[in-house]
């Protein structure tokens, strides 16, 4: 057994007992003083529509700060205890502390999955697994501990070609399946369900404005970052339609997807932790788990809008730690910028993740007597500076272009616009669990995994690729753990966590790959056997849910010629007899935004689409420009098809309006200004 080895394992586990003993008190002392002091939280509802203005609006001013400050605080903390690490010798050299640590650790990080809505979610399916969480842990556990137990008397060999080209073949095949059973979808596949109507339909309105000759910031705010800008001369091209759109998003996905699992083969060595954690990733990404069941919501507004680039980030962060120049560098800085301007609720993160680990390392370096870093420390601030330098003048010249085509300054203030109504006014918020729940074993392997590094860089000499993209991915997955701090559902709790995912499956095979080589001691199975019964489950559930897969997929492709829902096919070729020489038309109906992509219409009116429209401001705005006659053209949904959150008195907007034509299905009418 390698003493250094088993030595730094110890000192994290113990400095994470310690960290996380000095958290949770600090946590009741913060959220007291900070209700000593209460913020001016209080919101004019009557800002909202009145749709929003009971039971919307839930500000967080408290739960916020000290979640920010604990993000601040405790990694300071974690280094500087890192830093002192010898002194934790006293304690883990005692065998009875040596041997219980491990597993205190593993429990604490397993033991909020219990009977939880997370893993109720993950194993949704029959009601007796879902009534039977503590059997399915045990039997996991059990399996995991089998599989670990085994690994260990097993001599340490390296995967031959033949296993890797399996291991890929897996993930590949599953992958695959799982985008071409439900995620590639036509006009056809669009009907009345709240995913098309609601997010879809706010996913690629800004989208269809942008391809119709908008731009964002001038005509039109965007929710969810100005990404538009960037992909609307692909679509200029080829086309704007909903079988177009999901297919460029799936080409997102599918290299997304594989340049994390790239990463995971470059980091992972045992054959089945790469497969369980790469089938894992597969089903807590895409809404996978909300697929499973039943409800099939695309949410292109995170899959793969919110998570392309950090996920591809993390691909680029891995090649600059292989070499560590400035060039490569400046790569990392260069997604950076594009994820920033791409969508902002997530590039950000990248932005600060990346110096945020330089100067973790520049700290490091400075405080150590053994300075054998690859990359010179005094070239830390410059490429700290240089990714500022970089982040600054990519979003200048993206923004700079934007201006030129509008011919007119932008409104930079509409950037930032709904991140203010949701986050810091409290709009769709939910408040975080305070009972033991999940979102504590993520939030505390992030942690795990900060330490982890910061003890390697401060005891070992070698540079250790492994360590510093874990660190990476901890900072990245902590800064996207924002958005369910923010709004604490428990499908968004799924949406963030694939960073510790990651984590979880390099952390497990290092430690399982120590033990396996006698360099750690058997008490150190207790994490590993943790981490895999967790994946098991995941994996076991994605698995089991292939035959179905297989059967949807085949079924979209045979049906791919029938419509999901009759009206919409019939409204869409309502909207194109009667706009055959127009460019602009205003699109008052459920899918808005789909009918203007497929259409390539503008809409006359500036300001968000229909079901993005949360201010009374932004309502009354539409409704005047309509009741003002300042409309050349309307295509009005009635019935069903009627307008979400657009109230018009019909006998009023007969005065100033000619009704042209309805549709066969009665659901949409065309209006035209009278003369």
């Amino acid at each position: 057994m390698e003493t250094n080895y088993h030595q730094t394992v110890l000192r994290t586990q113990t400095i994470f007992l310690l960290v996380l003993s000095i958290a949770i008190p600090a946590v009741f002392a913060l959220v007291y003083l900070l209700n000593l002091f209460p913020q001016n939280t209080i919101v004019n509802v009557d800002l909202f529509i009145k749709e929003f203005r009971v039971g919307s609006i839930f500000p967080e001013p408290v739960e916020r700060n000290t979640f920010l400050i604990l993000v601040f605080t405790l990694p300071i903390l974690a280094l500087f205890l890192a830093r002192h690490q010898e002194y934790f010798d006293k304690w883990t050299s005692l065998k009875i502390f040596s041997v219980a640590i491990p597993f205190l650790v593993a429990f604490l990080l397993f033991l909020p999955l219990y009977n939880s809505d997370f893993l109720q979610l993950i194993i949704f399916s029959r009601k007796f697994f879902i009534q039977k969480q503590s059997t399915i842990l045990l039997f996991s556990l059990g399996l995991a501990t089998l599989f670990c137990l085994r690994i260990r008397n097993q001599p340490p060999t390296h995967p031959s070609t033949r296993v890797n080209a399996i291991t890929w073949t897996i993930f590949i095949v599953a992958m695959l399946i799982q985008l071409l059973s439900w995620r590639i979808a036509s006009i056809n596949s669009v009907s009345n369900a709240g995913e098309w109507i609601v997010h879809a339909d706010a996913a690629v309105y800004s989208l269809s404005q942008v391809v119709a000759g908008k731009t964002l910031l001038v005509d039109l705010p965007s929710q969810y970052g100005l990404y538009p800008e960037l992909i609307a001369p692909i679509f200029k091209l080829i086309g704007s339609t909903v079988l177009n759109v999901t297919l460029f998003f799936a080409s997102l996905q599918i290299i997304s997807l594989l340049g994390l699992f790239f990463v995971l083969t470059k980091l992972v060595k045992n054959p089945t932790v790469l497969t369980l954690g790469g089938i894992s990733l597969l089903l807590v990404t895409f809404d996978t788990v909300i697929h499973f069941t039943g409800w099939h919501d695309r949410y292109f507004q995170y899959w793969p809008i919110r998570f392309f680039w950090p996920a591809l980030s993390v691909l680029v962060f891995y090649y600059f730690c292989c070499n560590k120049t400035i060039g490569r560098a400046s790569v990392v800085s260069l997604v950076s910028a594009i994820g920033l301007f791409w969508n902002t609720d997530t590039g950000l993160f990248i932005f600060l993740s990346f110096p945020a680990f330089l100067i973790a390392q520049f700290v490091v370096l400075a405080f150590k007597k053994d300075k054998t870093d690859t990359l010179d420390a005094k070239k830390y601030p410059t490429i700290i500076g240089l990714h500022v330098i970089i982040t600054g003048v990519v979003i200048g010249f993206l923004l700079g272009m934007m201006w030129y085509k509008a011919q007119q300054p932008l409104h930079l203030e509409w950037q930032f616009a709904y991140q203010k109504l949701f986050y810091s006014m409290g709009f769709a918020m939910l408040p975080i669990p305070r009972e033991i729940h999940p979102w504590m074993s993520v939030l505390g392997l992030y942690l795990l995994g900060i330490i982890l590094t910061l003890t390697v860089w401060f005891k070992r000499s070698e540079e250790s690729i492994r360590a510093e993209v874990i660190l990476y991915l901890c900072l990245l997955g902590v800064g996207i753990f924002v958005y369910y701090q923010g709004r604490s559902h428990v499908n968004n709790l799924i949406n963030v966590c694939w960073p510790a995912i990651l984590v979880l499956t390099i952390t497990a095979d290092s430690v399982l790959k120590g033990v396996q080589e006698r360099r750690l001691p058997l008490s150190q199975i207790a994490l590993p056997i943790a981490a895999m019964s967790f994946l098991l489950i995941c994996s076991i559930k994605f698995m089991a849910q292939m035959p179905r897969m297989t059967r949807d997929m085949i079924h979209q492709f045979s049906t791919r010629h029938s419509n999901n829902c009759a009206s919409v096919p019939d409204e869409l070729a309502f909207i194109k007899k009667h706009t055959q020489s127009k460019r602009s038309c205003l699109i008052l109906s459920q899918r808005q935004g789909i009918y203007h992509l497929e259409t390539g219409l503008a809409s006359p009116i500036k300001g968000p689409g229909l079901v993005e429209i949360l201010l009374k401001s932004d309502q009354d705005y539409v409704l005047s420009q309509i009741m003002q006659g300042n409309v050349d053209c309307i295509f009005l949904g009635i019935g069903f098809s009627s307008p979400l959150y657009i109230h018009l008195d019909l006998k009023e907007l007969s005065k100033l309006y000619d009704t042209v034509g309805e549709n066969s299905w009665h659901t949409m009418r065309y209006l035209t200004r009278k003369a």
